[in-house]
């Protein structure tokens, strides 16, 4: 019973997936006012889901 399989609860992914779909509209926003070319920031957003889940599989 370590973190990994905290990592494998589905609440614990619920919240988190909802968590961070909530903030990616405002980090976005504050991300396109400073500079951040829109396809650059799709690909941040994508690139960390990435990193977040292929430890998972």
């Amino acid at each position: 019973m370590g973190t990994v399989s905290l990592f494998r609860q589905p609440v614990f992914l619920l919240l988190l997936t909802g968590a961070l779909a909530g903030l990616n509209f405002p980090l976005g926003k504050i991300a396109t006012d400073a500079g951040v070319s829109p396809v650059l920031w799709a690909f941040l957003i994508s690139f960390g889901a990435v990193i977040s889940l292929l430890p998972l599989l």
